[in-house]
């Protein structure tokens, strides 16, 4: 079941990264990653200009941990304990065995295969410590970095949804991309 999720250990280590819940000491370093233009070209939201912005989020994050209904954690690097994004599960649904990945990671440490290793640790703790079935992304149609990814982990684009979310104050269309269980190599 999804909710066994929160029954284990939710600090994660990956070669390079230790991924966590977010808590109310790392404001300053949302902040830092969504305030980043660049990084917020293909997201839903505009990027902050104050800190209050980012308390925010952070207590959206730890809020929806609580609450069970989403799992966010932050991409610490473990060669200088530099929080460079977030990761997780923005909703889950329990009867359809399915969960939505979100991730975002700021303009320094890419190119170096980071997120990549983010979305197979999360795959793995997925599919290993719940019974998910299926775990979905939708990707904006002109973001042309995250569909390189999410084929390089194996996900697989089921389409394109015209005018399917409010982004940035107008419709803009998706792209469905999505992982099954059977696909991941357990």
């Amino acid at each position: 079941m999804i909710c066994d999720f929160f029954k284990k250990n939710l600090v994660i280590e990956s070669p390079r990264l230790i991924l966590r819940p977010i808590s109310k000491k790392d404001v300053g370093d949302l902040f830092q990653i969504y305030s980043d233009t660049e990084m917020m070209q293909n997201r839903a939201l505009l990027p902050f200009k104050s800190i209050e912005e980012a308390q925010n989020l952070a207590d959206f994050f730890i809020r929806g941990m609580k609450e069970k209904t989403m799992l966010r954690w932050g991409m610490e690097l473990k060669e200088n304990g530099q929080l460079i994004g977030t990761c997780g599960f923005t909703s889950f649904s329990e009867q359809d065995r399915k969960a939505d990945l979100g991730f975002e990671m700021i303009g320094t440490p890419k190119g170096r295969g980071l997120m990549r290793e983010t979305i197979l640790v999360l795959l793995n703790f997925a599919f290993t410590n719940t019974d998910i079935n299926r775990v979905e992304a939708l990707i904006e149609t002109q973001d042309m970095k995250a569909p390189e990814l999410l084929k390089k982990v194996g996900f697989k684009k089921e389409g394109d949804l015209r005018e399917y979310k409010m982004r940035r104050g107008k419709l803009t269309d998706m792209t469905l991309w999505s992982m099954l269980r059977s696909d991941f190599p357990l």
